[in-house]
């Protein structure tokens, strides 16, 4: 019978950690059907990776990073016909993403007011997110001129984008919060049982 708990428990623990990892890439691969632009849980997942995964940096950055690099691959393979991983602006875009989960690592660092550090984490990590991937475009894109002016013709083009996104960033991290949520009352309840 003990050893049965003790089984039980190492069942449970293993669902809290399993679970959102396996919400991370279930909405990474989300990526892959059509959407609106930007329209995408990238952000999302950075955030809910800083969240749960707080406790060792190395699960906190692989994560949502690898998640992205998967599917970039893939979306580079449907929309430009070549397993790559290759695009202009893509080291600015993961520069952006690593920038969001650090912000993520800052806000969470303890449960303390978590509906005001999620509200902030959102607005902050798009954001962040959008200064530096739309400083990628004008850097590497010629569509604008090497001016002040460019820069700012640069982020006036991506509101837009950012809208998409910003409004992702809110259904997305109500999924990926809020199925964690439940999981973790399902869990609770389990061990609750258990002892």
């Amino acid at each position: 019978m003990w050893k049965n708990k003790v089984e039980n428990l190492k069942n449970v623990k293993k669902t809290k950690f399993v679970m959102p990892l396996a919400l991370i890439l279930l909405a990474a691969f989300t990526r892959l059907i059509p959407h609106p632009g930007n329209f995408t849980p990238i952000i999302a997942i950075a955030l809910f990776g800083a969240s749960k995964f707080r406790g060792s940096k190395l699960l906190t950055f692989s994560i949502p990073l690898i998640a992205m690099l998967i599917t970039d691959i893939f979306l580079n393979k449907i929309m430009m016909g070549a397993w790559s991983l290759t695009y202009p602006g893509v080291a600015y875009n993961y520069m952006a993403l690593f920038g969001v989960i650090a912000l993520g690592m800052m806000i969470f660092k303890n449960n303390k007011k978590f509906l005001r550090k999620t509200s902030t984490s959102i607005v902050g990590g798009n954001l962040l997110f959008f200064l530096i991937s739309n400083f990628g475009v004008f850097m590497t894109f010629s569509l604008y001129p090497a001016s002040p002016q460019g820069l700012l013709a640069a982020y006036v083009a991506g509101l837009p984008f950012l809208l998409n996104q910003l409004a992702a960033t809110i259904v997305w991290s109500g999924v990926l919060f809020g199925s964690d949520a439940l999981i973790n009352k399902y869990a609770s309840r389990e061990e609750a049982a258990i002892a």
